[in-house]
């Protein structure tokens, strides 16, 4: 007789032996040992934050979560700032693809394409039922 299968679902938690299962099976099908990241970077002015990349780096691809500059700061270079040293980053971390996700044809995705980002794919109905790029750049 066949035992039947517990299926569950925990919203936000983290289990230490999840981990250690997928990092089991992750090394027998792919035994080049993955390295994960994490990075905020700020710009502050006078001890005020005016802006913030949130980073993170998986297995050689790096993702720029959120850039943010202050109203008030935008178009000073700042953005500029933090996309490069999110890059630099990244660089350091050893990544070979950087990628993030932006509304597409936005005034942020012009933004990245002046700075050699490209649209990898684009993505319907996606956050807040809006259509997204995916962009992508290699680094150097």
């Amino acid at each position: 007789m066949e035992t039947k299968t517990a299926i569950t679902v925990q919203d936000g938690v983290g289990d230490n032996d999840v981990r250690s299962f997928f990092s089991a099976e992750w090394s027998a099908i792919d035994p080049e040992p993955w390295t994960d990241r994490k990075c905020i970077i700020t710009a502050k002015r006078d001890g005020q934050l005016i802006g913030a990349a949130r980073c993170s780096v998986s297995a050689g691809v790096a993702h720029l979560g959120e850039l943010m500059v202050t109203k008030k700061e935008r178009n000073n270079g700042i953005g500029t700032d933090l996309l490069a040293a999110f890059e630099q980053w990244a660089v350091a971390h050893g990544a070979h693809i950087l990628t993030l996700d932006t509304q597409h044809y936005g005034p942020a995705q012009r933004f990245y394409e002046r700075h050699g980002w490209r649209v990898g794919h684009v993505m319907d109905n996606h956050y807040l039922h809006k259509e997204y790029a995916g962009m992508v750049k290699e680094p150097g």
